[in-house]
């Protein structure tokens, strides 16, 4: 719940003030960055090849991740149907992309 609302009101700031957008922005990238070494890793590829490749999924990660914690913040807990809706789709990204070995 705490982590939901200042997540909440970083995202306020960040619209209000630039340097805290920055700053939350860097934030991001260094979480997506850090899933795109597990990426790597558990893929085969390199580093720079994993993050290009799975930009898109790690920040849809993190994306789903902070969504869910603001709203928890804000509403309570997600209903069951909300959780295993998050749940499937988290699932599914990590799915998909270890099951994207790299050949050789």
């Amino acid at each position: 719940m705490k982590d939901g609302q200042l997540w909440a009101e970083i995202t306020a700031a960040a619209m209000r003030k630039p340097e805290i957008g920055v700053a939350a922005l860097q934030m991001e990238e260094t979480i997506t960055a850090l899933l795109a070494s597990i990426f790597a890793r558990v893929t085969n590829r390199p580093y720079d090849e994993a993050r290009q490749r799975y930009q898109g999924q790690a920040q849809v990660l993190v994306m789903l991740v902070k969504a869910m914690a603001m709203r928890t913040a804000q509403c309570g807990p997600a209903s069951p149907a909300l959780a295993a809706q998050v749940v499937t789709l988290v699932d599914r990204i990590l799915a998909d992309i270890s099951n994207d070995i790299a050949e050789g």
